[in-house]
């Protein structure tokens, strides 16, 4: 289970990290998406346990300001956090629900992402 909220982690952070590093390009070439790239920006960044995670544990070896690997109970701690507490399937649901492929795009980070990737494909597909 770790396993799979370590890839979430890393992936809801490249996120952040591909709009902030693109998102000027993006927002200039298909606007349209500025909005919604930016709500679940401001999301993952306002989740600071997924940050932490990431410096801390998931991506480094140690808290460097406590020089000092994290606990599997400060793990434990930060992912209820992160989830909002002891059920995960909202946090889950809000990456990728269920019934994705029913579901409102615009409503999970995965549906965000294949918005952005369609509008891309279709913004420079010349055929």
């Amino acid at each position: 289970m770790a396993v799979m909220f370590f890839s979430i982690i890393m992936n809801c952070r490249k996120y952040v990290e591909v709009c902030e590093k693109y998102g000027a390009e993006l927002n200039k070439e298909i606007p349209d998406i500025k909005v919604l790239k930016g709500k679940y920006v401001e999301e993952i960044n306002r989740n600071s346990a997924i940050a932490d995670l990431r410096n801390h544990y998931v991506a480094h070896v140690q808290k460097k300001s406590e020089k000092r690997a994290l606990s599997d109970e400060d793990v434990q701690n930060y992912i209820l956090s992160m989830v909002g507490g002891d059920n995960a399937s909202e946090f889950i649901n809000w990456i990728c629900p269920d019934d994705f492929e029913k579901s409102n795009r615009e409503d999970s980070l995965v549906g965000v992402i294949e918005i952005i990737k369609d509008k891309v494909v279709k913004r420079y597909n010349k055929n």
